[in-house]
């Protein structure tokens, strides 16, 4: 028997549901679409559309409704409702509604239409359309951008930018609200609506009053004047503001009065017959038709170094001994330092000269090796001068009998040193008993048995000859990758030096530019920061890797991707303690460091020390007291100081030395494990001044444990005899981490 087969395929018959329809929303006379999604279904769905409940009419010429997009060809008032979309086929029935909103389009009411407020004040502008029904309103802003062309013609557009709300600036309906309004809020404002190509909109300007206040980018709160160079000068005080001002001159010190030949115009006070009695703090008052404005100038006169005596060139025998004589003038009064020119008999093997306190140099043995050109530096805070010297080592002669000229050469030339030698000796040994004498009444302080100048500098001892030739760094070869900040000189920038460290290979450095001003020497500072530097090797200690010796001036430093340490906490909070602690160890072991060497930071917290990999920390310099960490300084005395890391003896009596840097470093170590912006957050910098060392101190932060806490207490004692070493704190800290 055959069998016979045939295949039957069964579908089954659904319809899935419409999805939602938009409200739709046009103005009167304008084409309307109404989109209706078609749906998946077995059979193939079709489509009609209601109004208001009711099937559309195939047969109305202004509603085409034939497909699953509804138009209506030209909208009127009673084109306005529900619209239904049904999707149907043999099992079943789908629907969606929509609703078609006609507009008839009006203007758009604002007020005020103006406004003139004063700086810190606020704005209201309300907005409100008047199309039936209303339309939503948008406010932008007239914003205006200038260019220059290749012949340096400036042209300017203006282009409509939308009002971003912010916590100043607040959009609520149509009511635009702008509350303490600055300079920049200034401007053209629009209300628009818009629908289709439609668009309504009105204008309203805003005025604002700047506020009198102190231009800080022309303002300088130290001003300088060299007595020798300029008989009459002026200072200056520069204020910025809307309306009119007069500007009101006090003196605050040393006393309250103008001298005779002071006269003031306007915002300067003209100085005829400059002396040193002119320097002092002075106040201006600027009294505006808003708002009065205050600005101090602490005016400083000086006297750029001179010689007294200039260095002479010297010839002389190897083993014996030799002066240089270098001696100079100036207020304040200059500091004297010899650095070596160029490398002519190669280098020194470690060997000094003594600087006897008179400022001539003493070489006890001369070598073969010290011949060569060197220069005598006196500088001082505001400007510096140089002079050079040769010195010439000879071999001696065999022939050196006592009858022989060179036989009595050299006698006379021992004789005469062994009486220097002496008048030497007896000069310092009575300072020794004079300096006894005054400790003993209690008007020299000491610290661990050395006495305590207004400032340990490197050259004030023993001063190592450098080569610095080596350090000489083209500045063109110099990467800019981006603006750190700027210090009390100019510009600090981290960039990238090709071949500083090796031929051919990129080193990112920080670059410290010492920038040239009409009231600022910056080259006596620039010489005195690379005299420090160029003593500095230790690993905990940032490197000085190179000198531009031209303008401008620059010292490069080497850098890390990383930054700077205060930058690091503020945006890593998970840091283990240990770490943290490892990081202190690190800033400890580099301040010991500079201790021996009898250098004083005096600017030591975060922000100036560098993190490298390994959480390793190294001591650094940067100190960007006018931008970057500006908040963390105080005008003090007419300079900026940090005043929060400041020690008390500082604060009042400008003490400077190792247990004020110790303080320092405690405040540091808080910083490290605090998560606070700044020590003393929340309290005023007069604040601080007046009751560091009374009834303010710092408080144990939450993560540091309480053993090194009790050491931070131990270095913010008020006498600094109690204060501990850096060398003893070293010791401390140790113990913590085993």
């Amino acid at each position: 028997l055959e069998k016979l087969f045939q295949t039957v395929v069964i579908e089954v018959a659904f319809l899935q549901k419409l999805n939602s329809i938009d409200p739709v929303k046009v103005l009167q006379g304008y084409v309307a679409e109404i989109v209706c999604e078609e749906p998946v279904g077995k059979p193939q769905p079709k489509v009609k559309w209601l109004y208001n409940g009711a099937t559309i009419s195939p047969d109305n010429p202004n509603i085409d409704s034939s497909s699953w997009t509804l138009r209506i060809k030209k909208t009127m008032l009673s084109d306005a409702g529900n619209y239904t979309c049904v999707a149907f086929n043999s099992v079943a029935e789908r629907t969606a509604e929509a609703k078609l909103t006609v507009v008839v389009v009006g203007d758009v009411d604002v007020s005020p239409i103006s406004d003139s407020i004063k700086e810190g004040e606020s704005a209201t502008f309300k907005c409100e359309s008047k199309s039936d029904p209303p339309l939503n309103v948008k406010w932008k802003r007239d914003i205006e951008t200038c260019s220059t062309t290749d012949n340096s013609q400036s042209v300017c557009k203006v282009t409509k930018e939308d009002v971003i709300p912010n916590d100043r600036v607040i959009i609520s309906g149509g009511t635009l609200s702008i509350k303490n309004a600055s300079v920049k809020d200034e401007g053209i404002y629009l209300c628009e609506t818009e629908l289709s190509t439609q668009i309504s909109s009105a204008k309203v300007q805003l005025n604002v009053f700047e506020l009198m206040k102190v231009d800080k980018s022309l303002h300088n709160e130290i001003q300088t004047c060299d007595r020798l160079r300029q008989n009459n000068t002026k200072i200056t005080c520069h204020f910025r503001g809307d309306g009119k001002y007069s500007i009101q001159w006090t003196r605050l010190s040393p006393n309250a009065i103008l001298n005779s030949n002071m006269k003031v115009v306007n915002d300067s006070i003209y100085i005829s017959d400059l002396k040193f009695e002119d320097m002092g703090q002075f106040k201006c008052e600027a009294v505006g038709e808003y708002n009065n404005a205050t600005a101090y100038v602490n005016f400083i006169v000086y006297e750029h170094p001179q010689f007294i005596i200039s260095p002479k060139n010297i010839t002389a025998y190897i083993g014996e001994p030799a002066w240089v004589h270098c001696q100079g003038k100036g207020f304040p009064k200059p500091r004297v330092y010899i650095l070596r020119g160029k490398k002519d008999g190669g280098n020194l093997n470690n060997s000094y000269f003594v600087q006897l306190p008179n400022d001539t140099f003493y070489i006890k043995s001369l070598k073969k090796e010290y011949s060569g050109e060197y220069f005598c530096w006196l500088i001082e805070q505001y400007g510096s001068i140089s002079d050079t010297f040769s010195i010439t080592v000879l071999e001696k002669e065999v022939n050196t009998g006592k009858g022989s000229p060179m036989g009595r050469t050299v006698g006379i030339a021992v004789g005469c040193a062994g009486v220097y030698i002496l008048l030497v000796i007896g000069l310092m040994i009575y300072c020794r008993a004079r300096r006894a004498r005054l400790f003993k009444k209690g008007k020299l302080v000491e610290v661990d048995g050395e006495p305590l100048a207004e400032d340990h500098l490197l050259g004030a001892s023993d001063i190592p000859l450098v080569s610095i030739e080596k350090l000489i760094f083209n500045y063109e070869n110099l990467q800019e990758i981006m603006v750190l900040g700027y210090g009390k000189f100019g510009k600090v920038f981290k960039a990238y030096a090709k071949g500083i460290c090796e031929e051919g290979t990129d080193t990112l450095v920080a670059v410290k530019v010492f920038e040239e001003t009409p009231v600022n020497n910056v080259l006596s500072a620039f010489n005195k920061e690379t005299e420090d530097l160029m003593q500095f090797q230790n690993s905990y200690v940032v490197r000085l890797l190179g000198l531009v010796r031209e303008s401008p001036f620059c010292i490069i430093t080497e850098y890390s991707e990383l930054g700077d340490l205060k930058e690091y906490l503020q945006t890593n909070k998970n840091i283990s303690s240990s770490a943290r602690l490892h990081m202190c160890t690190c800033i400890a072991k580099g301040m010991s460091y500079l201790a021996t060497l009898h250098y004083v930071h005096r600017d030591l917290a975060a922000r100036n020390c560098i993190l490298f990999s390994q959480n390793e920390v190294k001591v650094s310099f940067l100190s960007l007291c006018n931008t970057t960490y500006k908040d963390d300084y105080y005008l003090l005395n007419n300079l900026l100081a940090p005043v929060r890391w400041l020690a008390p003896e500082s604060i009042r009596e400008n003490i400077y030395n190792e247990k004020t840097d110790v303080w320092s470093f405690s405040v540091t170590m808080w910083e490290i494990f605090s998560s606070e912006v700044q020590p003393f957050h929340g309290v005023s910098n007069e604040e601080v001044v007046n009751r560091i060392g009374k009834d303010l101190q710092l408080t144990i932060p939450s993560n540091c444990p309480k053993t090194l806490y009790k050491i931070m207490t131990q270095c913010w004692l008020v006498n600094a005899f109690d204060r501990p070493t850096f060398d003893e704190l070293l010791s401390l800290m140790a113990e913590i981490s085993h």
